[in-house]
């Protein structure tokens, strides 16, 4: 992601990526013992999760992209009057299954927000990922139809052309 490291004590980013023979870490960075490849990325997000929950004292994490722009100081001030707890925040998105003839309803991984309760809900249910869609899609499938919790909306912005600051809205 693009961002400027915050002042905020309280913020902290990791940076996860497969690629490496063993889990290791330095210097914000997570390298996990998986391949490079998009079937990967549901199992390097859990051990990325899974990493966090045990060396990490947090109350929310903000997973996204590396093509994101990130304004750290917007999204702590859009914590500061969220619950603690059961809270999955993301744009709305919805994967069309055309073998099941149906619609899953997920937070989108260009950025979605959980807080620590629901990290840990989704590692302890790692075993119910469904690991033949994208991670995002497999984390709103497990939280919203199989452990029934709820998504908060939150807007999106995405851009065709690199952006002006005037074109952003921060």
């Amino acid at each position: 992601p693009n961002f400027k490291e915050s002042k905020n004590k309280f913020i902290s980013y990791l940076i996860f990526q497969g690629g490496s023979n063993k889990k290791k870490y330095s210097k914000n960075t997570l390298l996990l013992n998986h391949e490079k490849e998009l079937r990967t990325q549901p199992d390097r997000v859990l051990d990325c999760f899974e990493w966090i929950l045990e060396n990490i004292n947090f109350d929310y994490i903000y997973r996204t992209t590396t093509t994101a722009y990130l304004n750290i100081e917007k999204l702590y001030e859009f914590v500061q009057d969220k619950p603690f707890s059961n809270f999955y925040a993301a744009p709305e998105m919805f994967h069309k299954d055309k073998k099941l003839n149906k619609k899953i309803r997920f937070g989108s991984g260009a950025g979605y927000f959980l807080s620590r309760d629901l990290v840990t809900e989704v590692v302890n249910n790692r075993d119910k990922w469904d690991k033949k869609y994208l991670d995002d899609v497999s984390l709103g499938k497990l939280l919203l139809e199989d452990l029934k919790y709820n998504l908060v909306p939150i807007p999106r912005q995405d851009f065709k052309k690199y952006p002006l600051n005037k074109d952003i809205d921060f």
